[in-house]
This record gives structure tokens, C-alpha cells and sequence, in this order.
């Protein structure tokens, strides 16, 4: 019989994604229970417009 080296689940790819994953989904419950939501708005509100902006100019 062969001796096999077992590798802690912690180790292993698919669980690290899953625990990230869990992670993000617990940091954005506790900053929508506490207030914190990350402000992405410039001060016009067109923060994704802009950078899109950026792109197009340059063509």
C-alpha cells in the first residue's frame, strides 16, 4: 500500500475562492449594518462616465 500525503483543505484552490468569497459578502453586510458604504460618486455623480471618457478621448 502506497503512503499518500493528504492536502489540508485549507490548502486546496476551490476552498480559498469560496472563503473569499464569504469574506467580501461579511465585509459588505457589516458596512451596510454600520453606514460605512463606500461613497463611488464624484461630486457630479459621473465617476464611470468620466473614466469611460478617458478611453474615447484618446481614439
Amino acid at each position: 500500500m502506497q503512503n499518500k500525503s493528504r492536502v489540508s483543505i485549507f490548502r486546496e484552490n476551490w476552498f480559498q475562492g469560496i472563503f473569499a468569497f464569504c469574506f467580501v459578502q461579511v465585509v459588505f453586510i457589516l458596512m451596510e449594518l454600520t453606514g460605512w458604504i463606500p461613497n463611488v460618486k464624484d461630486f457630479d455623480g459621473k465617476l464611470f462616465s468620466n473614466i469611460i471618457n478617458l478611453f474615447n478621448m484618446n481614439q
